[in-house]
């Protein structure tokens, strides 16, 4: 018969977790998913000693056995023994290259380039770039925000939170971020716009999703908004919204079949009352 373990208690998993600054402690990992690893074996000293448990992600918990490059007892007790602050809530997204040039997704087509480019930028506040590490190593770069600050920040893949009225889920290879105050965030005028497209539902609609789809091909999903500019993209169309319109002017494709290539570091979209035309 197999000896019986006591679960960890509730309130050490807390602290360990809030030792480890909610992730993996191991400072070279961004996993926030993490087990409760004893340093200390419970086969051999039967305890559930905080001073001798770590929170680390299943992959880290791995390599404590296993391994060409295992992590030892004394490493795991100086990542322990780091001291933390409380910090905002970050992730990163790891797209594996493909075969080909990559591409992000944007709605119903795709966009690629030779080179780093930026996709569009409202202001300092709101942009999408999208940079390129040799010839297949994509890393998405932008920013979201009000006019004033922002809101979420994606730097060469690591999103970080910027406001805390922003809160993610995330996975390896996928962060969805949501803002409970998005449709306060849209400008008024921007709503009737919005409403008269049945392929736009706020509702539905998150502040930002990144996801891997395979190597190479990245999507992204989210509302870009200035005070008399909003782009919105989502999984059917890239749509922008500015005042005089009266519907979304929205471009839509056949999926990766439909690519916009980009040749040198340019702005793809002037996103500017002068530069898009009225529908």
């Amino acid at each position: 018969m197999a000896e019986y373990r006591p679960n960890v208690p509730p309130k050490v998993k807390q602290a360990l977790l809030k030792e480890s600054g909610g992730k993996c402690a191991n400072p070279g990992c961004p996993n926030v998913l993490t087990e409760i690893h004893h340093i200390k074996e419970w086969c051999v000293y039967k305890t559930h000693d905080q001073d001798h448990m770590i929170a680390i992600c299943p992959s880290c918990h791995d390599a404590v056995t296993r391994g060409g490059l295992r992590i030892d007892d004394a490493t795991l007790y100086r990542w322990k023994n780091i001291r933390r602050t409380p910090k905002a809530m970050s992730a990163y997204v790891y797209l594996e290259p493909g075969d080909e040039p990559p591409k992000l997704v944007l709605g119903s087509l795709c966009v690629q380039g030779a080179t780093s480019f930026t996709v569009f930028e409202l202001n300092k506040y709101n942009d999408l770039e999208f940079c390129l590490r040799g010839d297949a190593i994509l890393l998405p770069r932008l920013r979201m925000g009000h006019d004033t600050s922002v809101l979420i920040d994606v730097v060469e893949g690591h999103v970080i939170q910027r406001h805390p009225d922003v809160a993610f889920q995330y996975r390896p290879g996928k962060v969805n971020v949501v803002y409970a105050r998005l449709a306060e965030h849209i400008p008024d005028w921007a709503h009737p716009i919005i409403n008269s497209d049945t392929g736009l539902n706020l509702r539905e609609q998150p502040l930002l999703d990144l996801e891997a789809l395979s190597p190479g091909i990245l999507r992204v999903k989210g509302v870009w908004v200035r005070r008399d500019f909003v782009v919105i993209i989502n999984d059917t169309q890239l749509s922008f919204v500015y005042p005089g319109l009266q519907r979304p002017l929205s471009l839509k494709g056949a999926g990766t079949n439909t690519v916009l290539i980009v040749s040198g570091p340019s702005i793809l979209f002037e996103v500017s009352n002068q530069a898009l035309p009225r529908t």
